[in-house]
């Protein structure tokens, strides 16, 4: 269940980047790149940080 919210949190955050370099007038691609490397980067803290979290 926390990796589901960690994934969620992590797409939220992807597609608010995505949405400020937009509306900053960047390029798409450039927008979708900066998304993909927030998710990313999200996706793979959190992972890191509910793996360390778990208990045993």
């Amino acid at each position: 269940m926390a990796v589901l919210l960690d994934l969620a949190v992590a797409v939220i955050c992807g597609l608010l980047t995505l949405s400020w370099c937009l509306a900053r007038g960047k390029g798409v691609d450039q927008a979708v790149k900066a998304g993909a490397k927030v998710f990313g980067g999200m996706a793979t803290l959190g992972i890191a940080i509910i793996a360390f979290l778990q208990p045993g």
